[in-house]
């Protein structure tokens, strides 16, 4: 009697039925897979959990030092009210992220590359400037306000850096929220020195690179003398922020 095609032997010459010994034997044989393959999948289950909860701890230490924290004030105002607007020049801000393992990490989430564009669960129309959604890609208006930022606990790099703001821009007594923001130079603070640069080239490498503060080999630190690290990153984005100005003032009067 020919073996029934895809059966792999389930089928004997003796009558067609399987065998009370081989049904067992391979009725055990599936189940220890199935268990196998359980908990694999359970063993990956609880390595996302621990990075999940390594997350939860890293927000909540953030949070914690952030402005924002206990007041309900954002990082760029007082409070939460302000006026929404389009501008049709390019709105320019300043903001600071963290050089990790992870990539350059903001408040909430890795930048994976030097543009993002804000999302909200509320739906479209971000910022929302409806009272408690604090929604939006936030930067202050200043690059002075920079200075003495140290928020979260991590010992990474700071990393300070001035956006050009674009689409709905919500603004507050010292800053915005806005829809999308794109780096446009940016400033890494390391102990030997400040490593700063606004080519578009270096800017792309030190936020794609994933390698963080000991492997990103984008520019060697400029060392710092007679004044620290943070004050010297503010001076260059705000020498900048006012050439980018005068460049797209003299664009505009030529178009």
């Amino acid at each position: 009697m020919c073996q029934e095609e895809g059966t792999g032997g389930w089928f004997h010459s003796s009558g067609g039925f399987p065998s009370p010994r081989g049904a067992a034997g391979r009725r055990w044989h599936v189940l220890s897979v199935l268990l196998r393959q359980r908990r694999a999948e359970l063993e990956k289950l609880r390595q996302r959990a621990r990075a999940v909860l390594d997350e939860i701890a890293e927000l909540e230490s953030l949070r914690r030092e952030w402005p924002t924290a206990a007041s309900g004030e954002s990082a760029t105002g007082r409070g939460m009210s302000g006026e929404a607007f389009w501008s049709p020049r390019p709105i320019l801000g300043f903001r600071c992220w963290r050089l990790t393992r992870q990539g350059v990490r903001g408040v909430v989430q890795v930048w994976p590359q030097p543009r993002l564009e804000a999302f909200c669960p509320r739906g479209p129309g971000v910022p929302h400037d409806s009272p408690g959604c604090r929604c939006g890609v936030y930067a202050f208006k200043e690059a002075g306000a920079l200075l003495g930022q140290r928020w979260g606990a991590s010992s990474a790099p700071l990393v300070h850096g001035l956006v050009v703001l674009t689409g709905k821009v919500v603004e507050h007594e010292r800053g915005y929220r806005a829809q999308r923001a794109e780096v446009q130079a940016a400033a890494v603070l390391r102990p030997n020195g400040v490593a700063w640069g606004s080519e578009s080239a270096w800017i792309e490498a030190l936020f794609a690179s994933g390698e963080g503060p000991d492997g990103f080999g984008g520019a060697e630190a400029r060392p710092v003398r007679g004044g620290d690290s943070s004050r010297r990153a503010v001076e260059y984005l705000g020498s900048e922020a006012r050439r980018f100005q005068e460049a797209w003032t003299s664009e505009s009067k030529r178009g």
